[in-house]
């Protein structure tokens, strides 16, 4: 019994497809194609297993290729996962952007900006560390005085200070420990305080670490370091701001 020529057309497809054979076609004579021939045993037996229990390199990739497909789902699901996050994360970082545009960075801007004595205060209690080896030097170094009662007079070490209460002593060390700390410009804190006070004093927005401007306060040079760090280090410019804070009325 003949079949239309669309059937077989598709077998024909669909053997080329899984088989690789060729697909035979009967003439155009009576416009009807017969339905393929059955392959040979032989071929029948070489589809199976051979005994050896190694695949054929075809059977390897096919088995190959359906374990991907097998695998493709959760890879896929995997995939759109991480690029989700990487979509959110994104569009945090761009809502972040959009609502600090125009604005200066704090890290960037820190050396610029006004420091109050709260800032400085807290500074003193939190982040500033006494280093015993420093005070060693205002043990080894005395000095001599007299008493007005007694025209005798006594040495003592400079790091000593008679009759003061006990509980005052670690507040002694912390003003001993200042004044043997240099002012240094890589200082966040240092360079903060003194240009505070010079912005103020002068009302210029403008302040350079060097320059001719520091003899405005009274500085002998263009470098404030000469003259602070000469004796007093830092409690130099502690005590400005201070007065600077306090008592601005009389600088």
């Amino acid at each position: 019994a003949a079949m239309p020529l669309g059937s077989a057309v598709g077998l024909a497809g669909l053997r080329k497809a899984y088989d690789g054979g060729a697909t035979k076609k009967t003439g155009e004579s009576g416009g009807v194609a017969r339905p393929p021939e059955e392959p040979p045993e032989e071929q029948e037996e070489d589809a199976d297993q051979p005994e050896d229990g190694h695949r054929r390199p075809a059977q390897a990739a096919g088995s190959a290729a359906a374990g991907e497909a097998a695998a493709g789902p959760q890879d896929y699901t995997a995939l759109t996962d991480e690029w989700d996050d990487i979509e959110a994360r994104t569009d945090e970082i761009r809502a972040k952007e959009e609502k600090d545009r125009g604005k200066i960075r704090t890290q960037d801007d820190i050396l610029q900006k006004p420091i109050s004595w709260h800032e400085v205060h807290q500074w003193l209690l939190q982040e500033v560390t006494i280093d015993p080896a420093v005070l060693e030097q205002f043990k080894k170094e005395e000095v001599f005085e007299t008493s007005c009662i007694s025209c005798m007079g006594r040495r003592r070490c400079l790091s000593d200070v008679p009759g003061l209460d006990r509980k005052l002593w670690k507040d002694k060390d912390l003003v001993l420990f200042l004044k043997a700390t240099d002012f240094d410009f890589n200082q966040p804190i240092h360079f903060r305080m003194l240009r505070t006070a010079y912005m103020k004093l002068t009302r210029n927005k403008v302040c350079p670490s060097i320059g001719v401007h520091w003899e405005v306060m009274g500085f002998q040079h263009t470098d404030p370091r000469t003259d602070l760090n000469r004796s007093g280090g830092i409690l130099n410019v502690l005590h400005l701001f201070f007065m600077f804070a306090h008592h601005f009325d009389i600088l």
